[in-house]
């Protein structure tokens, strides 16, 4: 898809810094779970500004739902924060982005977990969640993005785990070695990752030492 416009219906923060988008969904349009599209706004000076975004929605609804995090720097991201219904995104073109390989572990860093939404709620609506595990990390409580609904979906195999977090006594987590071990222990598994780039290759490279197949890790 791409040529097209997506008028907004709604916007509201989600996060202090991420904001879900609802657009109206061009007729007849179908994607796959983890398909992310190509974004700019539709104004003079920001139409050259083009950005992949993961489709959050299901094909099932008659919207389509993106949720975009604003940056302190970045003139895009800046603009995205005033952005409100009445105002239209152009889009440019579709990104596979992340394919569901079958039940694995989703392992996602802060914005990251837009790229697995669609596909949870896809297989949660298909009720396909056996051997399905979610470990999220986020800086503190507040930057969890659909915290009840994911909890719904996934209920004890969803861990979340707050690099950051504003009370007397907390330790600073981190995904490491150790933890992996711990919360996973075998590693014959689907692995789907997603954030910066620097926690995808932090990782992927924790689970190649751990025994995880290289064609079972899904960045």
């Amino acid at each position: 898809m791409q040529n097209t416009q997506l008028s907004i219906l709604a916007s509201e923060f989600v996060t202090p810094d991420t904001k879900r988008f609802v657009t109206e969904k061009p007729e007849g349009f179908v994607f796959s779970p983890g398909q992310a599209l190509l974004l700019s706004i539709d104004l003079p000076e920001y139409e050259d500004i083009v950005r992949p975004y993961s489709i959050t929605s299901v094909n099932a609804w008659n919207y389509l739902e993106f949720f975009i995090k604003s940056y302190p720097t970045g003139k895009f991201s800046e603009k995205v924060k005033s952005l409100n219904a009445g105002a239209k995104f152009n889009v440019h073109g579709e990104v596979n982005g992340i394919k569901f390989k079958g039940p694995g572990i989703f392992i996602a860093g802060g914005t990251g977990i837009t790229a697995f939404i669609s596909i949870l709620r896809a297989l949660y609506l298909s009720k396909n969640m056996r051997n399905v595990g979610l470990i999220y990390s986020v800086r503190e409580p507040e930057d969890v993005i659909l915290a009840k609904e994911l909890q719904q979906i996934l209920g004890e195999n969803m861990k979340v785990i707050f690099t950051r977090h504003k009370v007397i006594g907390f330790r600073e987590n981190r995904i490491d070695k150790d933890f992996l071990v711990d919360v996973i222990g075998s590693f014959d598994n689907n692995f789907y990752i997603a954030g910066k780039t620097g926690f995808v290759n932090d990782i992927t490279r924790y689970l190649l030492e751990l025994g995880a197949k290289s064609e079972h890790i899904i960045i």
